[in-house]
């Protein structure tokens, strides 16, 4: 079932993400750094932290979609299946929202087992 979920969410953002980038994001320009220049920023900068995070995953920029990255960073959330949802988790509770997030969530809500379990260790994660 786990991979049916991975799979449903990866093709709606793969068929979503360009409609989306067309039609919400229409004003915002791309970054106009390449992750190796990011690279070459100050040590303890955002964006040579995010160089360092596109260089461990293997990741490249997709543009006008580069803040996605830095919420990674950001929020501490990793790259896996989990992580992912969490992220969306944390992003609407601070206001964000969007065609991805929303099905991430709805998804996620009506058929995670451990939902409970889930919701209580990103609560964990988040306290301060």
């Amino acid at each position: 079932m786990k991979k049916i979920r991975v799979q449903f969410l990866l093709f709606v953002y793969d068929k979503t993400q360009k409609l989306y980038r067309k039609y919400f994001k229409k004003k915002k320009r791309q970054w106009q750094f390449t992750e190796k220049q990011l690279l070459e920023f100050q040590e303890d900068s955002l964006g040579r932290k995010l160089g360092e995070f596109y260089k461990k995953h293997g990741f490249t920029m997709i543009p006008k979609m580069e803040d996605h990255d830095v919420h990674h960073l950001i929020t501490g959330c990793g790259t896996n299946f989990e992580d992912e949802i969490a992220m969306q988790f944390l992003l609407l509770g601070n206001g964000k929202l969007n065609a991805h997030l929303l099905a991430a969530i709805v998804w996620e809500a009506s058929f995670y087992r451990n939902i409970t379990k889930f919701i209580s260790k990103l609560i964990k994660k988040v306290k301060i």
